[in-house]
């Protein structure tokens, strides 16, 4: 009788104990069988144990106490590497700087304790990992090297753009991309264009959606912005530019990431000559050549024939004398202005004059030139300055698009041009036919069964067409973001999004620390000193992001303070107090106010601001303008005055 893994499934009672039951039971089954290794249980087969006991369930009866929650250690161990078989893309950061699903479990593993939802995770990962708010600190330093040294930038320029910079970094790590990512792409751009480009947080963020979606690399997109500046088109618009390409293609049925990346290699060809539809009209050009199979420099060598009047003269006239249909290619006067205004039409021309070339053969259910065609076909290529393979890979494609199209008009199904040019990218040659392989995921849905794996266009029923067009509609309403989602399994994006969780924990305490350092004037190494130690308590759990770390701040300044002002003012004293922010506003104005000349002689009240206001007001105030340090730390002008006059 064959081992069946539901006759394992609970039989010990946990985890390990199940696996190793049903592991040496196949063991012995290929052992009848005449086999000699141990059998392993594979990742589908892991999967359905674990469900039995996993997180969150009633500890099983007979659980070790090294299995806590229902996950043994070996089990997790297996989980695990189930996990890492799930990654679908390659990610472009270095391991410091992102939280995998598997140090999740290693917290879950290590404190006995499964998690309690995304927030959990990324707090309990923020525990473990505090001493990385170091290495952040070490990451804002490179960007330093690599902006100010690489590309010569100094001052503000430098600070506002590493800001940004920075801000943008969590976004850009949820994409997979790391800081050496980031850092690469700008310090590209400003190489290849000689120029201090200062881009925003929110281009970073959109630049590095664009790179995940139809780029890959996001160094890459400073190249990108580099050959989009030559012809007009600055970092934002280049990326608006290159996501409206991407997802006009993938509504085409057309591989987004090719077209795309031919229209990068092709945009110089916008200086070169003139297209209708600028970018757009270079994209569709692009998506043409794809469609046809056809080389976009066969193009190009027929506009550099015609762009004179001898040139279109000449190239008219000896095509005439071949005889058929040319189309276009019979008005010398058109084909000039094509490579002048709109060598998007050169393209359709050449096109409608290949596909005549064709016939089909009946015996082998493909078209083919054959006969007279072939040296007429031979010469015209000839007389185009392009190749003959290129012109007969072209009219192959034209011919097969053609009976695509014939074959959906005699279905009688209602639809527009952009609906048929989806249908027709879907489908292919088989047997005489324009078919569409259809996936088993959508067999059943198209109504076929099992055995049939294909529809022909020309018995295309109304219910099939919607079912096929519903997934055109849901491209054209896709994001980039969305895109680069997609490309990812569901565990990647969990573990993305951990990620960008934990590195804007680990962001906003940074900033807090050296935002209550400039509040409270600290500066040098006494600034750096802060941070240290901060960063420090934070590492060793000493204090925690929203809690105590409010009171530790406060009172750290508070020491500080009161030791230069003791050093400085004599009777100064520091007084930790609560001061909402339209008071310290107006306190600040009135300071500003003061009479700075005379001897003074009065008391300092220092106010800082402690408790919940403190990573609210410093994230959402402080950070954002420094100028309204004088809320968390000021003095009172009415106590701090001038000597009172002789009345």
């Amino acid at each position: 009788m064959a081992v069946r893994i539901e006759d394992f499934i609970g039989k010990v009672g946990n985890l390990d104990g199940d696996v190793a039951a049903y592991e040496l039971a196949k063991t012995k089954e290929l052992q009848l069988n005449g086999g000699t290794k141990k059998y392993s249980a594979s990742n589908d087969e892991i999967v359905k144990f674990v469900s039995k006991y996993r997180p969150g369930k009633e500890t099983p009866t007979g659980l070790t106490g090294g299995q806590k929650q229902g996950v043994g250690t070996k089990g997790l161990d297996l989980f695990k590497d189930f996990l890492n078989t799930q990654k679908t893309q390659t990610g472009q950061y270095d391991s410091e700087e992102f939280y995998r699903i598997n140090d999740i479990l290693d917290i879950v593993n290590k404190k006995g304790q499964t998690t309690g939802g995304l927030m959990d995770m990324v707090n309990r990962a923020v525990g473990d990992i505090g001493s990385a708010i170091a290495t952040q600190l070490s990451q804002e330093s490179q960007l330093r090297t690599d902006i100010n040294e690489k590309v010569g930038m100094q001052g503000e320029l430098s600070k506002g753009l590493r800001e940004e910079m920075i801000a943008a970094y969590p976004a850009v790590l949820r994409l997979g991309y790391g800081i050496d990512q980031l850092s690469g792409m700008m310090t590209e751009m400003m190489g290849r264009t000689g120029r201090f480009n200062l881009i925003s947080e929110q281009t970073i963020g959109q630049a590095a959606k664009t790179a995940r979606a139809f780029v890959g690399d996001l160094k890459d997109m400073g190249v990108v912005f580099s050959e989009f500046e030559k012809v007009g088109l600055g970092a934002s618009d280049a990326t608006k530019a290159i996501d409206k390409a991407g997802v006009s293609s993938l509504s085409l049925g057309l591989n987004s990431k090719k077209t795309t990346g031919e229209l990068r290699e092709n945009l110089g060809k916008l200086n070169e000559y003139g297209f209708a539809n600028g970018v757009q009209g270079l994209n569709r050009m692009v998506q043409k050549a794809n469609e046809f199979r056809m080389s976009m420099d066969s193009v190009y060598q027929i506009a550099d024939k015609v762009f004179s009047p001898e040139g279109a003269l000449e190239l008219s006239a000896n095509l005439s004398v071949l005889g058929g249909a040319m189309g276009d290619f019979g008005d010398p006067i058109k084909l000039m202005y094509m490579a002048t205004n709109n060598v998007e039409g050169l393209q359709d021309a050449l096109i409608g004059a290949a596909g005549s070339l064709t016939s089909y053969n009946q015996e082998q259910g493909r078209f083919e030139i054959t006969g007279v065609n072939l040296r007429k076909a031979k010469a015209m290529a000839q007389e185009l300055g392009i190749s003959y393979q290129e012109l007969a890979k072209g009219a192959i494609a034209a011919s097969e698009r053609s009976a695509a199209a014939s074959a959906l008009m005699t279905s009688g199904l209602v639809m527009d041009d952009k609906e048929m040019e989806f249908l027709t990218n879907l489908s292919q040659m088989k047997d005489g036919k324009m078919v569409i392989e259809v996936p088993s995921s959508l067999q059943k849905q198209l109504g076929l069964n099992s055995e049939d794996t294909t529809v022909a266009l020309e018995g295309l029923s109304d219910a099939q067409k919607n079912i096929l067009l519903a997934n055109q509609k849901a491209f054209e309403q896709m994001t980039a973001e969305d895109i680069a989602k997609g490309q990812l399994s569901a565990t990647e994006n969990i573990q993305r999004d951990v990620a960008f969780l934990a590195a804007t924990t680990r962001g906003q305490a940074v900033k807090a620390f050296k935002s209550a350092a400039e509040a409270a004037g600290i500066t040098g190494e006494d600034s750096q000193k802060f941070v240290t130690e901060m960063t420090n308590k934070l590492a060793k759990g000493e204090i925690e992001m929203m809690g105590s770390f409010n009171e530790s701040a406060k009172n750290y300044i508070q020491s500080f303070v009161k030791g230069v002002t003791n050093a400085t003012a004599g009777n100064a004293t520091a007084t930790a107090s609560a001061m909402d922010v339209a008071t310290a506003e107006k306190k600040a104005a009135e300071s500003k106010q003061s009479n700075d000349s005379g001897k003074k002689d009065g008391t300092v009240t220092h106010v800082i601001k402690g408790g919940e206001a403190l990573m609210d007001g410093w994230t959402n105030q402080i950070i954002k303008n420094s100028s309204l340090k004088d809320d968390f730390l000021m003095s009172n002008s009415d106590e701090y005055t001038s000597a009172p006059k002789t009345k």
